[in-house]
C-alpha cells in the first residue's frame, strides 16, 4: 500500500452508493482489497442481500452496482472477499438483530445460484436469506459484532428451532403471495380478483390478500397501481419492524455525538476510508435537519483524525 497522507471519505445520498466509490478506492490501492473490517453506525443493519441476483454479479463491478440497493450494499461485499468482519454499531431504538458476536458463512446457494447466509437470525430468516452451510458454496466467514454504544454487555443466544420447516414455509406462502399480485398486475382487470385468490391456499391467508386488493382499489381507484410494489413492500416478517425515533437537535449534538466521538478515540487507530450517507431523499433523515447532522460528523472527524479527503459525491448526482 501506498503512504496515506489523508483519509479519503465520500458523502453520498443513498448507502449503495458508496460501493462505487469503494471499488474506486481499490483500484487505486487507497484500500486494501481483501479482509477489511467495517464499522457501521446506522439505524438499520443493511445486511439483506439482493434475493435474485447471481452470486457472480458480485465480481462484476457495474453489474453489481446497479442490482443493489438502500438496505442490501454490505452483505456482497463480504462474499466478494473485500470485508471479512462488521460492527454494526446500533442506537438504543434499533433492535433488528440480537446484540452479540455472530459468526456465520455467507456463499452461493447450490440450489438457486444466489447469494445465502448460515446466519439463524430471524433478521435474515424472514428474508429467505438462510440456507444451511452444508447447502452453499465459494463459501466466505463472516464476523458480525451487534452493540449500542449504551451497552457494555455483548452476548448470543441461539434459541432458534425447527430452522428448515420455518424457511419451508415462509418459501410456499411467499411464492403463492407473488404469484397472486403478479397476476393481478399482468391482468389489470379486477373483476378475476377472487378468482385469482385461489393461487392462496391457506384460506385466512387468502382472504387477507383479497381484503388488501378490494380496500386499495377503493381507495386509489383513480391511479395505475404498482401491485408489484405493495407486494414487496409487505414481504417481511420481521419481529420488531423498522426503528422510528426523531432526535432532537440537542440529542444529536450533546448527548450521541460526544458517545461516538469517546469511540473513535478509543479505537485507537485511524480508519482506512470513511463512507457517509445522508438518506434525506428517502425521508429516513429530516431533510430539515440532515445539513446539521453532516456537520456535527465532519466536525468531531476532523477534531478526530489529523486530515480527511472529503469528497462531496451527493451534489454531482441528479
Amino acid at each position: 500500500m501506498p503512504k496515506r497522507t489523508s483519509v479519503p471519505a465520500v458523502i453520498v445520498e443513498d448507502h449503495d452508493q458508496v460501493v462505487g466509490h469503494l471499488h474506486s478506492w481499490f483500484g487505486g490501492k487507497r484500500l486494501p482489497l481483501f479482509n477489511l473490517t467495517m464499522v457501521h453506525f446506522d439505524s438499520h443493519p443493511d445486511l439483506l442481500l439482493p434475493t435474485s441476483m447471481p452470486a457472480e454479479t458480485v465480481f462484476d463491478r457495474y453489474g453489481l452496482q446497479g442490482a443493489l440497493s438502500i438496505e442490501n450494499w454490505l452483505l456482497p461485499l463480504c462474499y466478494a472477499g473485500h470485508v471479512s468482519a462488521i460492527a454494526w454499531i446500533r442506537p438504543e431504538w434499533s433492535t433488528q438483530i440480537k446484540d452479540g458476536i455472530h459468526t456465520f458463512q455467507i456463499g452461493k446457494h447450490t440450489e438457486s445460484g444466489t447469494i445465502r447466509t448460515s446466519c439463524k437470525e430471524m433478521y435474515f430468516i424472514s428474508e429467505l436469506l438462510y440456507a444451511p452451510v452444508e447447502e452453499l458454496e465459494s463459501t466466505k466467514e463472516v464476523t458480525l459484532l451487534v452493540f449500542s454504544l449504551k451497552d457494555s454487555d455483548i452476548t448470543y443466544i441461539d434459541k432458534l428451532k425447527g430452522m428448515k420447516l420455518v424457511i419451508q414455509r415462509r418459501r410456499e406462502q411467499l411464492y403463492e403471495l407473488n404469484r397472486f399480485f403478479e397476476s393481478i398486475a399482468k391482468s389489470e382487470i379486477v373483476d378475476f380478483i377472487s378468482e385469482l385468490g385461489s393461487l392462496i391456499s391457506n384460506k385466512e391467508r387468502r382472504k387477507l390478500a383479497v381484503g388488501l386488493v378490494d380496500s386499495v382499489l377503493r381507495s386509489y381507484s383513480d391511479i395505475k397501481i404498482d401491485w408489484t410494489s405493495i407486494h414487496e413492500a409487505g414481504c417481511t416478517i420481521d419481529e420488531n419492524g423498522l426503528p422510528h425515533h426523531v432526535s432532537t437537535r440537542g440529542d444529536i449534538a450533546n448527548i450521541y455525538m460526544p458517545d461516538v466521538e469517546l469511540f473513535l478515540k478509543n479505537l485507537g487507530y485511524t480508519p482506512n476510508a470513511i463512507t457517509i450517507a445522508r438518506s434525506s431523499d428517502d425521508d429516513y433523515c429530516p431533510k430539515d435537519d440532515v445539513d446539521f447532522i453532516q456537520d456535527c460528523v465532519l466536525g468531531s472527524l476532523n477534531g478526530i483524525y489529523s486530515a480527511i479527503d472529503i469528497k462531496c459525491a451527493y451534489k454531482e448526482q441528479d
